[in-house]
């Protein structure tokens, strides 16, 4: 409602999990306007990586993300390692290439 008084015409959710995932997907049900956008931020793809690799994959697949994102390469905290974001941000990049 607020987003609407605003005059907001399209919203972008960046989903970083399966759980905000699941949200996401179903406030773009809800909400047409809300768009989602999903991928393992550069912190996380160490542990979280191969399990939401393929949820955010087969979304993408089906048309239901209008990108890929958050995605990338942070090397200043380095939570995951250089090699493991790295191999992440080159699968997102081909996964956003082929959808």
């Amino acid at each position: 409602e607020r987003a609407d008084k605003a005059r907001v015409r399209q919203l972008i959710n960046i989903c970083t999990d399966q759980q905000t995932l699941a949200r996401g997907l179903a406030i773009s049900q809800k909400y047409p306007f809300v768009h989602t956008v999903a991928a393992t931020t550069p912190h996380d793809v160490l542990l979280e990586g191969e399990s939401f690799f393929p949820l955010v994959e087969r979304h993408a697949i089906a048309g239901e993300l209008i990108a890929i994102g958050e995605t990338g390469l942070d090397y200043f905290y380095e939570h995951s390692p250089k090699e493991i974001q790295q191999q992440f941000l080159r699968r997102y990049l081909q996964l956003a290439l082929r959808v």
